[in-house]
């Protein structure tokens, strides 16, 4: 039986974006892993006393075996 999985992912250094395009096309090329999807692109305020980026964020979701 297949069961759904919800995966976040957050980054604030480098070409996060583009990190995340090649985790989601990693997770393609795994077997047992079908109905990839992934919500929108969203930011959120870095919560820390040092000054940082923001954090760009999104989840992702799949069904494996």
């Amino acid at each position: 039986m297949d069961q759904r999985i919800f995966l976040g992912l957050g980054g604030n250094i480098g070409d996060v974006r583009r990190t995340f395009e090649n985790v989601l096309l990693a997770l393609q090329r795994i077997p047992g892993i079908s109905d990839l999807s992934r919500s929108r692109f969203f930011r959120t305020k870095a919560e820390s006393d040092i000054e940082q980026a923001d954090f760009l964020n999104c989840v992702v979701s799949f069904l494996t075996s």
